[in-house]
């Protein structure tokens, strides 16, 4: 990786954050890199696909201006062609990632070849041609990969190739975990330690010390990171699939190109795509308890009371529609897993669930001569006790007793992937790719079992990308992006599946009963639904121009989110000791906040654009020394609501101060400055 001798990055942009509060006021990024590069290892270039450039030069050393460049992808045999300029240099930018082959051709010079180029994802592979005097029907082929050694470009990071995604060994073939093999990249967990389970909130990764929030996901140039800023992948089992579809991916950690956002890591992927032979597979890894080694006791052991299984499973295939104009890929990735979660707990015993307490528990009650004290049980509550656990353990004295409780937690996902291709002449080239990846889990809960959450997930990433050649000097690469993160969850057991949680009025149906004085509590659940729509338009230039490659491009988004999120949606009931809850008398109650008998909308309907230019230059000053400028400037609105409901005080008359009621009304969106689409307004 070539290092840079002199650099200065500015902070590409700069947040505005008031308290817990986050109002986005409008943001400017702007970076300028200065790089001086004397080349100490391979390179990688700025875009998901990769470059080809280099000089040709004659016996004498002499530049050769006015050479014909083919450049040949071995594999679906289509080629582009590029012409030398005064200085004898050629640049053919953005060439889908493979096997290639270089020919030179220029009168009363013979034919050079140079085969066996291997262009990885955003690599600017350096290939310079030194031609002899000869004719052009002679011809010269030499074999062998690019030199590791470059002096274009000051990027530092690193290269996972096809063969190291599908050797390696992955847990749960989550494609993320690869970011791990980039010097100087840690993983920071959302919550909790390393396998917690965070609905959603996915580990994240951390370069060079940088937040982790600022990280950027691209495929295929679309920003595919979530909503809540922490990695891509479907939000209900927190693993990234498609390891079939992903052909190599790169990883930036710093110095990079202005072409790229994000204010750390940027993780650039590029999908695999058909060639002109068919080629499949099909696989199916299956993990199991009933593969684990028997204990000690073998053969008399019982078996297992957290049994595990998880089967991931699929298969890929890509061809030639056409043969060297349209070529096709897809792949199918299945997960199916349940995962047992077994916890001791706390529970009543049988003589509170009959109203008796320890008399050192109720010392107003009258205490009898066992000890224990009746206080008898609310006809409320006497729906509510046959929900708490049998106890199966040990007897505090207090009431309470131990329990051990089971839980299975479910997971289904089904990835898809498609990709086309299509060659429409020597300067027109498009491809379109398209992923879609459900995924549903039941999240158990122990010790309590049956009061966990059931979740869906989905993630849409659509791109289409055409590739115009004006010239040898100037190429134009449009995009459209649209991505769609979708994930709902609500409580798996409701006062519908459940009427004894209805027993405290039907506007608490489900109330979540907290007992903080030792049983594990029941009921409830949390509600959220989150649907994030992001549209970008962009159009990249690539100029060529005497020592000069000027790249410039603008980037258009428009991000709408919607945001279902009540607080408190089932009631959340405090009981402080074990009297309270035997007669129905808590605490403390939260529930949905009304005015008026009518309650507040939990709604949030947040609309926001982004503008982003940017122009970057690589400067080649001399055979030895090449300059890397670039200057981005990002701008977003403020966000605002569909529905007005963007705000969190309402302005009264002096004399007439704001009610409690009102204020809280507007308390519906949890705020979390971790999460991109609730960080970017106020609730």
């Amino acid at each position: 990786m070539c290092q840079p001798l002199l650099l200065r990055r500015l902070n590409p942009m700069l947040v505005s954050e008031i308290n817990a509060n986050i109002l986005r006021r409008g943001f400017v990024a702007a970076m300028l890199a200065i790089s001086l590069c004397l080349g100490s290892g391979p390179i990688l270039g700025q875009v998901t696909n990769g470059t080809i450039s280099g000089t040709v030069t004659d016996p004498s050393g002499a530049r050769v201006a006015d050479a014909s460049i083919t450049i040949k992808n071995l594999a679906t045999g289509i080629t582009s062609n590029s012409v030398t300029n005064q200085d004898g240099f050629y640049s053919v930018p953005n060439l889908v990632i493979g096997n290639y082959e270089v020919r030179a051709m220029k009168t009363g010079f013979a034919t050079e070849v140079r085969s066996g180029i291997d262009l990885t994802v955003g690599r600017e592979a350096v290939v310079n041609i030194s031609v002899r005097v000869g004719d052009t029907s002679e011809q010269m082929t030499v074999t062998g990969d690019a030199p590791l050694v470059e002096t274009s470009d000051s990027s530092v990071g690193s290269l996972i190739n096809s063969k190291q995604m599908r050797d390696l060994p992955l847990n749960g073939r989550d494609l993320q975990q690869l970011i791990l093999l980039t010097p100087g990249v840690n993983q920071v967990n959302a919550t909790g330690s390393p396998g917690t389970y965070t609905h959603g909130n996915a580990a994240t990764f951390s370069a060079s010390g940088l937040r982790p929030v600022g990280m950027m996901e691209l495929l295929d140039g679309a920003n595919v990171s979530n909503f809540y800023k922490e990695g891509a992948g479907n939000t209900t089992g927190n693993t990234s699939l498609g390891v079939e579809a992903v052909s190599q991916f790169q990883t930036l950690t710093s110095t990079y190109s202005a072409e790229f956002g994000g204010q750390g890591a940027v993780v650039n992927e590029a999908t695999r795509s058909g060639t002109n032979q068919f080629h499949g597979s099909a696989y199916i890894f299956d993990r199991d308890s009933i593969f684990n080694a028997e204990p000690y006791t073998f053969p008399h052991a019982t078996p297992a009371a957290s049994p595990f299984h998880k089967a991931q499973f699929g298969g890929a295939v890509g061809g030639p529609i056409k043969k060297g104009k349209t070529f096709f890929f897809a792949n199918y990735e299945g997960l199916r897993a349940s995962i047992g979660l077994e916890a001791p707990g706390r529970t009543l015993n049988a003589n509170a669930q009959a109203g008796y307490v320890p008399c050192a528990v109720d010392t107003a009650a009258t205490c009898g001569s066992n000890g224990l004290a009746y206080v008898g049980v609310s006809p409320n509550m006497a729906k509510v006790l046959p929900l708490f656990p049998t106890p199966t353990g040990i007897d505090y004295g207090d009431g309470t007793a131990a329990f051990t409780g089971t839980a299975s937690t479910t997971q289904d996902e089904n990835f898809f992937f498609g990709r086309l291709d299509h060659q429409f002449s020597q300067k027109d080239s498009l491809f379109a790719s398209y992923v879609l990846d459900n995924g549903r889990t039941l999240a158990a809960t122990v010790p309590v079992a049956g009061y966990g959450s059931k979740e869906f997930g989905r993630n849409q990433y659509l791109t289409v990308e055409e590739n115009h050649i004006f010239s040898p000097s100037l190429i134009n690469i449009a995009d459209i992006h649209g991505v769609r993160l979708v994930q709902n969850i609500n409580p798996q057991t409701t006062g519908a599946d459940q009427p004894a949680l209805d027993t405290f009025g039907p506007q608490y149906a489900g109330a979540y009963i907290d007992t903080v004085f030792g049983p594990n509590p029941i009921g409830g659940g949390a509600i959220l639904g989150i649907a994030q729509d992001r549209y970008t338009l962009s159009d990249h230039l690539y100029w060529t121009r005497g020592k000069h490659t000027i790249k410039m491009g603008l980037e258009a988004s428009k991000i709408i989110g919607n945001v279902w999120e009540p607080l408190n949606a089932y009631g959340y009931w405090i009981f402080i000791n074990l009297p309270s809850l035997l007669q129905a008398s808590p605490y403390e109650v939260y529930g949905p906040v009304e005015t008026n008998g009518v309650a507040g909308s939990p709604k949030r309907s947040l609309r926001e654009y982004e503008v982003v230019p940017f122009v970057a230059d690589d400067w080649r000053v001399n055979s030895h020394l090449t300059l890397n400028i670039g200057l981005r400037y990002g701008f977003v609105t403020n966000p605002i609501d569909a529905d007005n409901q963007l705000y969190n005080y309402e302005r009264r008359s002096k004399n007439r101060p704001r009610s409690a009621a009102r204020a809280g009304l507007r308390g519906g969106v949890k705020v979390d400055h971790r999460r991109r689409l609730v960080s970017r307004g106020v609730a």
